[in-house]
């Protein structure tokens, strides 16, 4: 609320793929009726081909979220 109160728009938030973190930025900003930016970083080598669609990230997506996949680091 304090964000809103100061005219922000947007919450922005970086983690790994499966972050819960981003994924509960992605909630608080779909309830506040706010953008939200992920940046998500494949920090964890993990060779399932469907990782970086299932799960968190996917609920980020579902949440509204624009969801930027990047290399670690």
């Amino acid at each position: 609320p304090g964000a809103l109160a100061q005219g922000c728009d947007t919450l922005v938030s970086i983690g790994g793929i499966q972050s819960n973190q981003t994924r509960q930025v992605a909630a608080v900003a779909a309830h506040l009726g706010m953008k939200c930016v992920l940046v998500q970083e494949n920090w964890v080598n993990y060779s399932d081909a469907v990782y970086d669609r299932v799960g968190n990230i996917q609920m980020s997506r579902i949440l509204g979220a624009d969801v930027r996949l990047v290399a670690d680091g």
